[in-house]
């Protein structure tokens, strides 16, 4: 099973004068037409799980991983925890096993090292409430958290049971957080690809995203052995994504097959060896 990532799809509704989340259905469907059969969502409370589960089981798509994002380190993380909660309580339900979480930004842009202690501490204690659910509570780390020596990042790894809290892998993100450099994300791998439980795999040439999965900047057969040598067999997910400079000659559909196609026959079988 692959999943298609939500983000890039709320990209191409914006493009294509669509309302999200009412484009939802548009664009599960063209999902579903690339031949995908997992849809991951980022959700904002157990209403909204379900509406979106309601969505993605009229198009046959299943939802065995969602995306939850909040601040976990200041004075609004007990009510972050609370939603939380409540909508993995859902997602179990469901039959939902993995969760990443990204712990949103501070407005000034710098947490401090308090924050960061609470912020584990937090994430911590979200992944036991989730084991309870069946659920694996996975830190996904943005570009923002590998800065300053990878403050945030680290903490947060070495701060939390490897057992309880996993780890969501953007190797694009790594990538470009360490200036566009294939050692810092076989370095990161190293260390950390163990924990590693789902990927999301976005590409880019030049340094600018590309509209479909394919050969580029990042080295993914390069990634795929290294989560292979660190003992990693990661749920993926593909994530398409739009910037200035990103070149689009093909409908949602046929470049959402391409990657699909890209996942299949090309990561995936270095990822097994």
């Amino acid at each position: 099973m692959i999943a298609t990532q939500e983000y890039g799809w709320t990209q191409l509704a914006d493009r294509a004068g669509l309302r999200w989340p009412d484009a939802a259905d548009w664009a599960m469907a063209q999902a579903a037409a690339a031949g995908f059969d997992a849809w991951e969502p980022l959700v904002h409370g157990p209403d909204d799980l379900r509406r979106v589960a309601e969505t993605a089981g009229r198009h046959g798509l299943a939802m065995p991983s969602i995306f939850l994002s909040g601040p976990l380190g200041g004075a609004e993380a007990g009510a972050t925890l609370d939603r939380m909660r409540a909508t993995l309580r859902a997602a179990g339900a469901m039959g939902c096993r993995l969760a990443s979480v990204y712990p949103s930004p501070d407005a000034s842009g710098w947490k401090p090292d308090a924050a960061l202690v609470a912020q584990a501490r937090n994430l911590g204690a979200l992944a036991q409430a989730a084991r309870g659910e069946g659920v694996q509570v996975l830190y996904h780390p943005e570009e923002g958290c590998l800065h300053h020596g990878a403050r945030e990042m680290a903490h947060m790894l070495l701060a939390t049971d490897p057992d309880e809290v996993g780890l969501c892998l953007d190797p694009d993100t790594v990538w470009r957080a360490s200036g566009g450099s294939m050692v810092a994300v076989l370095d990161f791998l190293r260390s950390w690809g163990a924990r590693v439980a789902e990927v999301h795999l976005r590409q880019c040439r030049g340094g600018v995203w590309t509209e479909a999965l394919g050969p580029g900047d990042v080295d993914f057969g390069a990634v795929a052995a290294a989560l292979r040598a660190a003992g990693a067999r990661p749920f993926v997910a593909v994530e398409h994504a739009f910037e200035e400079g990103t070149i689009v000659t093909l409908d949602p559909v046929e470049a959402h097959r391409r990657s699909l196609r890209y996942v299949e026959d090309a990561f995936l079988p270095a990822l097994d060896g």
